[in-house]
C-alpha cells in the first residue's frame, strides 16, 4: 500500500487504481498484502499471476459470534432503520489530510 500510495502523490494525475496496477506490474513474482479478504487471494493470484502473500491479518468473510465487542456493534447497527448506516474504512495505512477529511464529511 505505502508503494501505492508513492506512486500516487509522485503524479497527482494517478489515481489508486492506476497506482495499484503499476505496483503490480513492478513487482516480480510475489505480492505480499498486509489486510486482504481470503476468498479473493487466488482470484488476484491468477489475475496477475503472481503469487500472493498474506503477511498480516487476513479479512474473515464473516464476524464470529463470540466476540462481544463486534456482537454489542451489530446488535446496535440492528437497532438503526435500514441504509441509515455508512461504514467507511480507508485501513491503517492511509492518512488523511484535513481537507480531506472534510471532502469526505462533505460527501457523507
Amino acid at each position: 500500500m505505502l508503494q501505492m500510495q508513492k506512486l500516487a502523490m509522485e503524479n497527482s494525475k494517478v489515481n489508486m487504481k492506476d497506482a495499484f496496477m503499476e505496483a503490480i506490474r513492478q513487482s516480480r513474482d510475489i505480492i505480499l498484502v498486509k489486510d486482504f479478504e481470503v476468498k479473493y487471494m487466488d482470484y488476484l493470484s491468477e489475475l496477475v499471476s503472481k503469487k500472493i502473500v498474506p503477511i498480516g491479518s487476513l479479512v474473515p468473510d464473516s464476524i464470529e459470534q463470540n466476540d462481544e465487542h463486534d456482537v454489542g456493534i451489530m446488535q446496535w447497527l440492528d437497532k438503526k432503520e435500514k441504509g441509515s448506516s455508512v461504514f467507511v474504512s480507508f485501513g491503517s495505512e492511509w492518512f488523511l489530510s484535513k481537507e480531506e477529511i472534510h471532502e469526505v464529511a462533505q460527501g457523507l
